[in-house]
């Protein structure tokens, strides 16, 4: 797990949020600690970061760094769960605070090393796709495509994953599990690459059907609308909120939200145009081509 995950608009974020010494903030997507090190070293000494994870795997790699290099990270508190609760969140550790950030991105480990089916790279690997505990998700991937309806398919994969042959691509799936039950990766991939690959991608073709099914067993787009609307509500007046979006389903969510609250007078929307990374960033690390940063502060009279 030493590679967990690049940081993406790192520079950008930490001066958006606008932190100095004695803030506290919340980073509600923790990982491995990438954007959380430097606002550490921003509001050290005398502030705090609450760092919020999901994967309990992380929380333990994560627990494990603060132990070894001291110093600034005993100043973060790390709490093992999932942002879409960030209200009773904060509460348990009576923080208030003044920044807020979400990157929203899926770490480079869950694609490489975790064993749950988010890559194409392993066939064999099986088909799970949960971001937290078992038991805080609803169901995996393998179960959703065994069990759910033709027509929630469909909706699924033109919904979150905005891929035109949605139907098609469900009809397939009910006729194969009728012979065979779906449990690899490899076993999606033999029905959704030869129906796509006739199509004009610049990804691999099964790439928007594997973002749907992800978003579905996590329920990514609810966790945010929650966790948007509860960081909200804790921010201190004159605080920022800082979100990382790698989709436009993600992107346009944050969007509507900012711009309802600075319409009602609520919010000062930060950025008016979301903040993209640069050529040199995407060179360096090519997972922040499609991240965009948004930031709005809280002007509450």
């Amino acid at each position: 797990m030493k590679r967990i995950h690049d940081p993406v608009l790192l520079e950008e974020t930490l001066a958006l949020l606008n932190l100095k010494s004695g803030d506290m903030a919340i980073d509600g997507t923790l990982d491995g600690g990438g954007h959380a090190e430097t606002i550490l070293q921003c509001i050290y000494p005398g502030g705090k970061v609450l760092g919020i994870e999901q994967d309990a795997d992380m929380v333990e790699f994560i627990e494990r760094r603060k132990k070894e290099e001291g110093g600034i990270w005993k100043a973060l508190i790390v709490h093992h769960g999932n942002f879409r609760n960030i209200v009773n969140i904060a509460k348990k550790y009576n923080l208030s605070p003044n920044a807020i950030l979400f990157d929203l991105g899926i770490s480079r480990w869950h694609y490489t090393e975790s064993g749950r089916g988010f890559s194409f790279r392993n066939p064999d690997e099986p088909l799970s796709m949960a971001l937290e505990d078992a038991s805080e998700t609803k169901r995996a991937a393998a179960e959703l495509l065994n069990y759910a309806s033709r027509e929630e398919l469909a909706d699924i994969f033109f919904d979150y994953g905005e891929e035109r042959r949605s139907r098609q691509i469900a009809n397939a799936i009910v006729e194969h599990r009728k012979k065979k039950l779906f449990y690899t990766v490899g076993d999606l991939l033999d029905i959704t690459n030869p129906l796509l690959s006739k199509g004009a991608y610049k990804k691999n073709p099964s790439t928007k059907i594997f973002q749907a099914i992800r978003i579905a067993v996590n329920d990514e787009l609810q966790n945010l609308i929650n966790g948007l609307a509860g960081s909200w509500e804790i921010i201190k007046n004159g605080g920022r909120i800082g979100i990382v979006s790698y989709h436009s389903l993600e992107d346009r969510i944050v969007k509507n939200f900012f711009k309802d609250l600075a319409y009602h007078d609520n919010g000062n929307i930060i950025t008016k145009k979301p903040v993209i990374a640069t050529r040199q960033e995407i060179l360096k690390n090519p997972s922040a081509r499609s991240a965009k940063l948004r930031v709005i502060e809280k002007t509450q009279k």
